[in-house]
């Protein structure tokens, strides 16, 4: 189970780091690369080179975290992106972390009851 971050704020760095890493190098380059503060409350996502270990990030208000998730097969689909690091929200980590892809997910897009005026139904 992750717990997700306090301001709900989860990125994904898009380069790849080494898997050997811990927290304060990591922390590092959310500070240095990313220009967040390494104890915002935010979840930073790193992946290994060989895409198949991913490392999570964050300070959760007493302590720094690092948690490894290491996919026994395949590997995790990172989102194209020409940005340093890409803004998810808790459903794309979780399907990511899974080892599906995310690049083509699109939310539906919300009913809306019809509206009535004067009498007349209006359809949206």
């Amino acid at each position: 189970m992750i717990v997700a971050p306090r301001n709900g704020q989860i990125f994904l760095y898009s380069s790849l780091v080494d898997g050997r890493w811990g927290a304060d190098r990591l922390a590092n380059i959310v500070k240095q690369e990313l220009g967040f503060e390494p104890r915002s409350g935010g979840l930073f996502i790193f992946f290994n080179k060989a895409k198949t270990r991913a490392k999570l990030y964050f300070y959760d208000g007493t302590g720094t975290c690092l948690l490894t998730k290491r996919l026994e097969k395949g590997f995790f689909q990172m989102p194209k992106s020409g940005k340093k690091s890409v803004s998810v929200d808790a459903s794309k980590l979780a399907l990511l972390l899974d080892g599906c892809s995310i690049d083509d997910i699109r939310k539906p897009v919300p009913w809306t009851p019809a509206q009535y005026s004067d009498n007349h139904l209006i359809f949206r």
